[in-house]
């Protein structure tokens, strides 16, 4: 009847990789294809990932990420002011490195592409899709940065605002449940502390009550 338990599951957000489709992933970042072209790949991948979820009986259930070759710079491709062509390496976090895109301008949003993700996926089940979103502080870490400088307060108020107008899309396109994924608060307590915790919450201003949020901190 479309209600949920008094209790109900869910999934932090990613779904195991089929092998197959790290090929379209990585065609899509090396620029060779758009998402729109291998739209019947990710479609299969999404459902694939839903009848997983079904089949454990979890009741919120996501489109298990499969669009995203990188569950933060997919989104980051999104976004002005963040360059992918001149790369740089950094470590983006403890003892790992990488070539991390970088922040060039003001951070500010396109238009909005998770309404797209979540009405294919939300297609293919009865069950509620959550749909799932990197952080500010998380983001910021992610990049090199040589627009803002040390400040990481403003950089990341710009990324909670390009963040706000996605998940206002998301709610308006109908979806009730998203997700912030912010493992860069423990990984940056002091940056938490300081201005993590107001960003974060500059991410749901305007947001419906409808809107169920959650934040994942791992």
């Amino acid at each position: 009847n479309g209600t949920l338990p008094l209790l109900p599951t869910s999934v932090i957000g990613s779904h195991a990789t089929p092998s197959w489709l790290w090929t379209a992933l990585d065609a899509i970042k090396e620029g060779k294809y758009g998402k729109t072209d291998l739209r019947e790949t990710f479609d299969d991948a999404v459902n694939l990932a839903i009848l997983d979820m079904e089949k454990a009986d979890v009741d919120i259930i996501t489109d298990g990420e499969m669009r995203r070759e990188n569950y933060i710079h997919c989104h980051c491709r999104r976004l002005d002011g963040i360059d992918f062509e001149h790369r740089k390496k950094m470590e983006f976090r403890p003892g790992y490195h990488g070539r991390v895109p970088v922040v060039v301008g003001p951070i500010r949003a396109q238009a909005p592409f998770l309404p797209s993700d979540w009405k294919a996926a939300q297609e293919l089940t009865d069950r509620p899709v959550k749909i799932t979103l990197p952080g500010p502080v998380t983001i910021g870490n992610a990049c090199a940065d040589v627009h803002y400088g040390n400040d990481r307060k403003a950089r990341g108020a710009d990324i909670a605002e390009a963040l706000n107008d996605e998940i206002k899309a998301l709610a308006d396109a109908g979806c009730r449940y998203v997700q912030i994924d912010e493992p860069g608060f423990a990984r940056s307590p002091e940056d938490t502390l300081e201005f993590g915790f107001e960003n974060l919450d500059r991410c749901w201003h305007g947001v419906p009550d409808s809107v169920t949020r959650t934040v994942h901190m791992c």
